[in-house]
């Protein structure tokens, strides 16, 4: 899996992250609270990307410079 396949999987996990209603507490409630934007996704998906960094940071150096490429590609789409 390249970087570009990467940030786009962590995209689509947002957007298809089963979260519950703020109001109801049911999951998918009618009034579709639920579901994330793609920005909104997109926004998540860079705060795991920067946690991960900071674990990754002690790792070998091509798992860092991956994750760190993976944050270039969420910040192009």
């Amino acid at each position: 899996m390249n970087t570009k396949e990467k940030a786009i999987e962590l995209i689509d996990k947002y957007i298809n992250a089963d979260f519950n209603c703020k109001d109801c507490d049911m999951p998918f409630c009618d009034a579709k609270c639920t579901i994330l934007t793609k920005y909104e996704a997109k926004y998540c998906a860079l705060i795991a990307v920067d946690e991960i960094l900071k674990v990754a940071f002690y790792s070998p150096p091509d798992c860092y410079n991956f994750y760190l490429n993976v944050k270039v590609e969420l910040d192009k789409l």
